[in-house]
């Protein structure tokens, strides 16, 4: 009940966004591995950790990892395309533990890549971290040529990371079709900003934890969704107009 409740407030609340779901879970399955599920919305299935990341039976997926230096993913396929706004989000709360959770835009899904450090999937362009270490760090990375990582913590932000949390990445390619922005929020404030010089290569979306050096993570994930939104013509023509400007300009 509560999957078709919450499906049909996401598919209203995008509605009046005039965005389009593209990827929605509610985790609202039974218990067990959440390798091979497939989500409530999106019709390709998760590959993930077969042992650290698990529904739980009432609607959440538990994400762990051990005090080891390894990752445990959970990735899904996904290909941008110019002339959208993508938002990946999830609602996450670290438990216990020391160390990171992910949430982002990858270069590859595949299998073979769900016990990386999710941070190291190969050229991951744009990830946001929470960490329930002492200072509440909240970390932005875009990797490869791309933009340096972007490091604050939660008092920087302003934004209390104690409890649930809401993770957002997104990515506009409506700008440039060779040179994207990425952007990443904490319950709704902006983390960090910036442009591609070089667009980069993104086949999936997902989540994962890290732990390291005897510092394990455990953490509940919830609402896991992707949305694609078309700007408004009003929006269009004011990025057109800029376009125009900036042209002129190097003229």
């Amino acid at each position: 009940m509560k999957r078709v409740f919450v499906v049909l407030m996401c598919m209203c609340l995008v509605a009046l966004t005039h965005a389009e779901l593209l990827i929605y879970d509610s985790f609202d399955g039974p218990a067990g591995s959440l390798n091979g599920v497939t989500p409530d919305i999106g019709s390709d299935a998760w590959a993930a950790d077969g042992t650290y990341l698990n529904l739980d039976g009432s609607g959440k997926l538990v994400v762990s990892s051990p005090g080891w230096f390894s990752g445990q993913n959970g990735l899904l396929p996904f290909a941008p395309e110019n002339g959208y706004i993508y938002t990946l989000s999830a609602k996450v709360d670290v438990l216990s533990g020391g160390h990171w959770l992910g949430l982002g835009f990858v270069n590859s899904a595949d299998a073979s890549h769900v016990n990386d450090g999710f941070v190291w999937i190969p050229a991951g362009p744009s990830i946001i971290y929470q960490d329930n270490g002492g200072d509440g760090s909240v970390k932005s990375f875009v990797w490869g040529d791309y933009a340096p990582e972007d490091d604050k913590t939660s008092a920087d932000l302003g934004v209390d990371i104690s409890g649930e949390v809401l993770l957002e990445c997104v990515i506009d390619t409506t700008q440039s079709e060779t040179s994207w922005s990425i952007s990443t929020y904490v319950n709704g404030v902006l983390a960090m900003t910036d442009q591609w010089g070089t667009n980069p290569v993104i086949a999936g979306v997902g989540l994962g934890a890290l732990g390291a050096d005897g510092s394990s993570i455990n953490a509940t994930v919830d609402d896991f969704m992707l949305t694609r939104e078309v700007p408004e013509p009003a929006t269009m023509a004011l990025l057109g107009l800029g376009g125009l400007l900036l042209r002129s300009k190097r003229r």
